[in-house]
């Protein structure tokens, strides 16, 4: 098996890039595309021209889908994955899935000695991780109590303010009153 494995990787090394033809002038032509014109050179497989993908370039059976370390890797999204697993046979690709249960799996995985592929050092990351969330948390409180002290700021102010407009009330005039003053006042033009 580690003899294979080290023919698998020897033999990916001197692996060519397959470019799609006209790779060369056209920025969006970028994966592989098997060639299918009449007279393209790739198809024709004519010499001097690019490397077109064939069996021989292929690894061998038994070590097809393994690492460098002669592991299968598997993509996991929730902690029950891990349980039908060997950690001597497969390493682990955490998926796309929230922080916390991210966390769990990185967690188990390192007390169940599995090698996760998609993060280098599982024990900082987690160190990072926890850091990041008490940082938030430090945040989220003290936006809070930002928000309650300007809650009562404003609750002051409206009282002071409904007390102003309070006292000047007391001191109007109904407006019967003020109707009844500004008959009794004499116009310019009145004779008395």
């Amino acid at each position: 098996m580690k003899e294979l494995l080290k023919f698998k990787i020897n033999r990916k090394k001197k692996k060519p890039n397959f470019v799609r033809s006209d790779a060369n002038r056209y920025k969006r032509f970028k994966s592989w595309r098997k060639p299918r014109g009449m007279h393209n050179k790739l198809r024709r497989r004519v010499r001097g021209h690019v490397h077109v993908p064939k069996i021989g370039y292929g690894s061998p059976v038994l070590v097809r889908f393994l690492r460098k370390d002669g592991l299968i890797p598997l993509l996991i999204n929730n902690i029950n994955g891990l349980k039908n697993i060997d950690h001597t046979k497969n390493s682990v690709i955490i998926g796309k899935i929230g922080l916390k249960n991210k966390l769990e799996i990185i967690k188990k995985c390192i007390e169940s000695k599995f090698v996760v592929v998609n993060i280098k050092n599982p024990d900082k990351y987690l160190e990072e991780q926890k850091k990041l969330i008490e940082e938030k948390k430090k945040l989220k409180a003290e936006k809070k109590t930002k928000k309650e002290k300007s809650k009562e700021a404003l609750e002051k102010k409206a009282k002071e303010k409904e007390e102003k407009k309070e006292e000047p009330e007391t001191k109007k005039k109904s407006t019967e009153e003020l109707i009844k003053e500004d008959m009794k006042k004499s116009l310019p033009g009145d004779k008395k």
